[in-house]
């Protein structure tokens, strides 16, 4: 099916991301997500604020997220991009270490 012109499209899951969500518990912690989350240095990252709300809807705050906040990260292209040859080269040189 054609789409209107003009008309812009919804974005999908492959276009780029501009900002990753997280749930940060005030110790530093980041949820895990899932149905019974747990607190890691690292946690998980959510593409789409949507999903957090869903997330949130579906544990709820009862005591999971009672001293939790959402923490934006922005994205943004940093230095010059590398080919890929040159970037395996380098993991090359590493690996070798």
């Amino acid at each position: 099916m054609a789409r209107k012109k003009g008309r812009p499209r919804k974005p999908t899951r492959h276009d780029s991301v501009e900002a990753v969500y997280k749930i940060r518990r005030s110790d530093g912690l980041y949820s895990t997500g899932g149905s019974t989350p747990c607190f890691k240095k690292f946690g998980k990252a959510w593409t789409n604020l949507a999903h957090v709300k869903s997330h949130l809807r579906g544990v709820g705050l009862a005591k999971t997220y009672v001293d939790c906040v959402i923490v934006v990260f922005v994205l943004q292209e940093a230095g010059e991009p590398v080919s890929v040859k040159e970037w395996i080269e380098k993991m090359r040189m590493v690996d070798a270490l």
